[in-house]
């Protein structure tokens, strides 16, 4: 069998990727661009049928995604078999149906080679895009790549199809950097460190699926191995989508500085908000310091006045003295003192019929008394005039 180069256009022509493949394949490719609150994202597929439809390939770009955990372990520790069961996930989706491979192998090495060439590129630019941007929040934080990973391997699924057997082969590989992420608090008046957190981001750069219509063969095989050792972005197209990249990137880095700004703002406003009240908690304990100040002086005031009138009134009374009774046989001392506890109180005393006192507001000029409830009593501002209610009797003052 023959094979040689070839090349895969998009609908307009422009080439895409290219690859080894048997003499007289057909290649088309097809790119589609998704813009996501302003990031692009590139989906390209690429197809190429064998002659007589001895098989189908197919190649997609893959995706990135994170793995978050916590802990304070200093490297996550990397299982093999974590790309094993990401081939199998491929695999399953791609045709739509459940099942296990009957062999799996590891990448081939030329492929290898590159692969560790990519990951150090993706690293380094990626740890520098997160020291960037960690730069940029409100709230320090350290960023350590602690562990680079590249992996992948090949996987062979028999499966069925409307009666037909056929072979679906697999190929991925992956580049994997785990970054550890520390907060450093001892600014913000805390003396333990926050426990670092673990990131592992993923990046998948491209996955082969290839179909042949029976059980596989050593062609089929040589076949699918020759385009995982062989294929490979179009100068061109890889700088399109470095374009793209570095664009994405730096809507990133301005969306970071644009949210540390505002959490900036968010925290100026909140301290503004805490010193505005604090200055009103300030001003209203001075004006109630102030208005207790007016009230004891006052309340001393209205004593001075009734020590005053009581020396008055005992002179009058012929220096009486706290012996002297009064009218109804109440003494002096308790009149005064009663003039001074209705004063402060702002009420007036009344006499019940059994010859108990009771106390009412000065607001009202006649109070009346349940007949048969002593404890019910009401008052009027003159608003019955001589007429008393059926059931009630005046009281009146003492």
């Amino acid at each position: 069998m023959e094979y040689r180069e070839l090349l895969f256009n998009d609908e307009r022509g422009n080439p895409i990727l290219s690859m080894i493949l048997p003499e007289g394949s057909v290649t088309q490719a097809r790119v589609q661009t998704e813009n996501r609150n302003g990031e692009v994202k590139v989906n390209y597929t690429v197809q190429a049928k064998g002659l007589g439809g001895s098989f189908e390939l197919y190649a997609k770009n893959g995706g990135s995604y994170a793995d978050s955990t916590g802990g304070a372990s200093d490297v996550i520790e990397h299982r093999p078999c974590d790309a094993a069961e990401q081939i199998n996930e491929y695999a399953r989706a791609f045709v739509s149906q459940t099942g296990e491979p009957s062999n799996l192998f590891s990448l081939p090495p030329k492929r290898m080679e590159q692969l560790a060439r990519d990951v150090q590129i993706y690293c380094a630019k990626s740890a520098e895009t997160a020291a960037q941007v960690a730069a940029m929040q409100s709230v320090p934080i350290r960023v350590n790549c602690v562990q680079q990973i590249a992996d992948g391997g090949i996987g062979i699924y028999p499966f069925m199809n409307e009666g037909t057997r056929y072979t679906l082969l697999t190929a991925i590989w992956r580049i994997g950097m785990t970054q550890e992420m520390t907060v450093d608090m001892s600014g913000y008046g805390m003396m333990q460190q926050m426990p670092p957190k673990y990131i592992t981001s993923w990046y998948v750069p491209l996955s082969l699926y290839m179909i042949v219509p029976k059980e596989i063969g050593e062609d089929d095989l040589r076949t699918f191995v020759n385009a995982v050792n062989t294929v490979k972005a179009v100068p061109a197209f890889d700088a399109w989508c470095r374009q793209i990249e570095e664009q994405n990137t730096a809507k990133q880095m301005n969306d970071a500085h644009q949210a540390a700004m505002q959490n900036q703002a968010m925290i100026d406003q909140m301290w503004a908000q805490h010193n505005a009240a604090w200055a009103r908690t300030e001003a209203m304990s001075r004006s109630l310091s102030r208005d207790m100040d007016s009230f004891r002086a006052g309340l001393a005031a209205n004593s001075a006045s009734m020590d005053a009138f009581r020396e008055n009134l005992n002179s009058s009374l012929g220096g009486s003295g706290s012996s002297g009774f009064g009218e109804g046989g109440e003494s002096l001392d308790d009149r005064i003192q009663r003039g001074r506890h209705e004063a402060m109180m702002g009420v007036n005393t009344y006499v019940r019929e059994d010859g108990t006192d009771y106390e009412h507001t000065i607001m009202n000029d006649r109070v009346f008394e349940n007949n048969l409830n002593q404890n019910d009593h009401f008052g009027t501002e003159n608003y019955y005039g001589d007429y008393v209610p059926d059931g009630w009797h005046e009281i009146f003052r003492k």
